[in-house]
């Protein structure tokens, strides 16, 4: 539920390492909750050597088990070893032919070593299998971006958009579509989507302190991106990084932060995250 904005990363990381440990000490040979922590270690709390070590865990235990390759090669991707990374997304889809989450990682880690057409493809061989669900659109779109596809970029997340499902944020998505009005041309509308972002009410916790909605602050920085407006982007990822949205793990590997590379804000938010010095070896 955090990963995918439904609540805060705050309330809802903990209570899954809760359960995964709960699960781990019930039965240590399940390969399924240490992959969970390993997923928790990268994207909530940053330990990318702990990271790797539960993924490799996860496909001792069982190595058909198609989650935990998909989600490793999302780490390879990550900590910038994409080609690794891409063998691990296909050994998911061989384990898992007709399952979702190989071909996730497969775009994602085509995307990441800037092979755009190829994240295309693996993207359209998601959407033939999950028609329905807003993610391949997403990926498409953000690989159409890249390649300058602005159109029909912006047609894959307005696409995206109306498959939210209720209580679904829209924080990140929302962002990808500002976006891509702003690198565009559309400024207006890239100034709409800010709006809109900056306007979502902010929803309590249940020690009924406020907490930011989840997706606005890496939403803002990514039309911030598309606006050329670099000071006032880094200053959102900071905030998005502060919230741990997990998105903010792409710094160092999505194309998308190119602009804004070797400032030293980006280096030091890159140094917090521990991405500056994850894992490169084998």
């Amino acid at each position: 539920m955090s990963r995918n904005d439904y609540v805060s990363p705050k309330l809802g990381y903990p209570k899954a390492i809760e359960f995964a440990k709960r699960a781990i000490s019930l039965d240590m040979t399940l390969a399924d909750p240490h992959a969970v922590l390993a997923m928790i270690q990268q994207d909530f709390e940053w330990e990318w050597d702990k990271a790797q070590t539960g993924f490799r865990r996860a496909i001792e235990l069982n190595p058909s088990y198609s989650t935990a390759h998909a989600w490793y090669a999302l780490y390879l991707g990550h900590v910038g070893r994409c080609e690794q990374g891409i063998t691990e997304a296909k050994r998911a889809i061989e384990l898992d032919p007709l399952g979702p989450r190989g071909y996730q990682s497969l775009s994602e880690e085509y995307l990441f070593a800037h092979q755009y057409d190829k994240a295309i493809e693996a993207a359209e061989t998601l959407i033939e299998l999950s028609a329905e669900s807003r993610i391949p659109y997403g990926f498409r779109g953000v690989a159409e971006v890249e390649k300058g596809m602005y159109d029909e970029a912006i047609a894959d997340f307005q696409k995206a958009g109306k498959q939210l499902r209720p209580g679904e944020s829209t924080g990140r998505l929302i962002g990808r579509l500002g976006h891509a009005y702003a690198i565009s041309g559309r400024i207006a509308d890239a100034n709409r989507i800010l709006h809109e972002l900056e306007s979502q009410p902010v929803p309590a916790s249940p020690e009924s302190s406020p907490l930011p909605p989840p997706g606005r602050a890496m939403g803002i920085g990514l039309v911030q991106l598309g606006l050329g407006n670099y000071r006032l982007a880094l200053e959102w990822l900071e905030k998005a990084a502060d919230e741990r949205d997990a998105a903010i793990v792409h710094l160092k590997c999505e194309p998308i932060f190119s602009s804004v590379r070797g400032e030293p804000t980006y280096e030091a938010l890159l140094h917090k995250i521990g991405l500056d010095r994850a894992s490169l070896g084998n």
